[in-house]
């Protein structure tokens, strides 16, 4: 074996039928298919070993050797033993570079901190995307904290969440006390870059019995009130001119309506008025 897909052929010549060796040349045959093939001819006749590259991971090869002189070739030697090249092996996953993006930290209890992020660049998107991470699938996610005041990495405790997710509920912390808070993600080809660092404090400690200060309702696949788009600011704007519009055409027939309703009072007061005077001269 010189690599995983080579192998050096050695030879020892015995005899040169009167006429000095010129060169050699190495036959391979692959796996049990009878016909020969040439793997390397023209080798010098000082050599007596050749290097055999390219061969197929996995696959078993016989190989022989031929010398030629003036007179033509020699009858070819007693085939190699079955050599087996060894199966490629697995390429290794590579890494995600770039971390997740914590989003929110929310004290839910005096030991409970819930944390929510997305796993892309963008604030917008709460699914993961391998193209916005070097094109490589994620396996989980690690949650490192440790109490604020403390300054040795040694501190921090580590949760891992497996699968693709979007919150997690850090438990187990003491009342009232600020956390540093980061993340990774990783695959099998090792962990991403730290995601942006975030400071939570847990609530006050609650009396035995006490009701829950905070009721925790699990989020959905995407977290809960996410930022709005862009083109939410267009469309109330819109929505407030078009409410403006529906006003104006209701006074206007509301203000047809009661001037319509003047008119016909007048004309009914006219027609009693001209009534009297008529009954009078009669």
């Amino acid at each position: 074996m010189a690599t995983d897909s080579s192998v050096y052929v050695a030879w020892i010549p015995r005899a040169n039928g009167g006429s000095p060796i010129t060169s050699f040349r190495v036959e391979y045959r692959l796996g049990r298919i009878t016909e020969w093939h040439k793997a390397a001819d023209n080798i010098s006749p000082l050599k007596l070993s050749v290097e055999i590259r390219n061969l197929e991971p996995g696959s078993t090869y016989k190989f022989r050797v031929l010398a030629s002189n003036t007179y033509g070739d020699s009858l070819p030697s007693t085939p190699s033993k079955p050599y087996q090249v060894p199966p490629a092996s697995p390429r290794k996953a590579d890494r995600p570079v770039v971390g997740p993006h914590i989003l929110a930290t929310d004290a839910i209890s005096d030991t409970q901190i819930m944390l929510r992020w997305t796993s892309n660049k963008s604030v917008f998107s709460f699914q993961y995307d391998p193209s916005s991470n070097n094109n490589t699938p994620i396996q989980g996610f690690y949650i490192y904290y440790r109490p604020t005041d403390s300054d040795n990495d040694s501190d921090y405790k580590r949760d891992l969440v497996e699968g693709v997710k979007t919150w997690h509920m850090i438990g187990h912390l003491q009342p009232e006390t600020s956390y540093d808070i980061k993340m990774q993600c990783f695959n099998g080809g090792g962990e991403s870059d730290y995601s942006n660092v975030m400071i939570c404090e847990t609530r006050a400690r609650q009396s035995p019995g006490s009701p829950s200060q905070h009721p925790f309702t699990p989020p959905g696949p995407h977290p809960p009130d996410p930022p709005s788009p862009p083109g939410g600011l267009l469309y109330r704007i819109v929505g407030c001119v078009l409410g403006v519009m529906v006003l104006i055409l209701l006074s206007f027939i509301a203000m047809c309506l009661w001037r319509n309703r003047q008119q016909n009072n007048m004309s009914s007061e006219t027609f009693c008025y001209f009534f009297k005077i008529s009954a009078t001269k009669l």
